[in-house]
């Protein structure tokens, strides 16, 4: 009996469930060490005066789509690219795990250095330019950091063997395939944050002040 979507993606998870623990781990490691530094970098005045530097900026200068299509799309771009790379050979792996761990690490520094220094609205300025980079993001670099894993191991197991030669051939051609889904899905994001974020910014920016 052929089994169904969800029942593919259950078995997917529950045969690699260990993985995908240590990727989990490893991103909220970076979460919470971010946040810790987040919290007790410069003074409250300086955290305070950053958010409203920003703001005054903005009033004068205003924030395009294309500037926030760009900067979502290299930041979401460069971490698919680098956990690719990552599964080029098996002693890589490290690679993977460190890059979502520093992609955490980012995400918790950034949302506690606002919220310690502005209360809710630091939290509301966060939540805007970051919620919707990373809505779909994050899920997307944690399932393909376990992809490239599996991927790395399969290689790894399959060499030395020529008659292996076409099933890592195959693996290859699949793992191609999935980068470009994946940097598909990366643009798909990107288009939605561009068109997102700086309406959200225009319509609350004015409570910040």
């Amino acid at each position: 009996m052929k089994k169904t979507r969800c029942e593919s993606v259950y078995a997917h998870i529950t045969a690699n469930r260990g993985k995908y623990i240590i990727v989990l781990i490893s991103l909220f490691i970076g979460i919470t060490s971010g946040a810790i530094i987040g919290i007790n970098t410069n003074s409250f005045s300086d955290k305070s005066d950053f958010l409203t530097d920003f703001i005054s900026v903005y009033k004068l200068q205003g924030i395009t789509y294309s500037d926030v299509f760009v900067n979502s799309l290299i930041s979401n771009l460069r971490m698919l690219i680098v956990l690719w790379i990552s599964g080029f050979y098996i002693w890589l792996i490290p690679v993977n795990i460190i890059s979502v761990a520093a992609k955490g690490f980012g995400i918790g520094y950034a949302v506690a250095y606002f919220i310690s220094g502005n209360g809710l609205k630091g939290f509301l300025f966060a939540f805007i330019t970051m919620f919707f980079q990373n809505v779909i993001a994050i899920p997307l670099m944690l399932v393909y950091a376990v992809l490239q894993i599996i991927f790395s191991i399969k290689v790894y197991r399959l060499k030395g063997v020529s008659s292996n030669y076409k099933q890592i051939r195959k693996l290859r051609i699949h793992n191609i395939t999935i980068f470009f889904v994946g940097a598909i899905i990366c643009i798909g994001c990107s288009m939605f944050e561009a068109g997102v974020t700086p309406w959200l910014i225009k319509l609350i920016y004015g409570n910040f002040a």
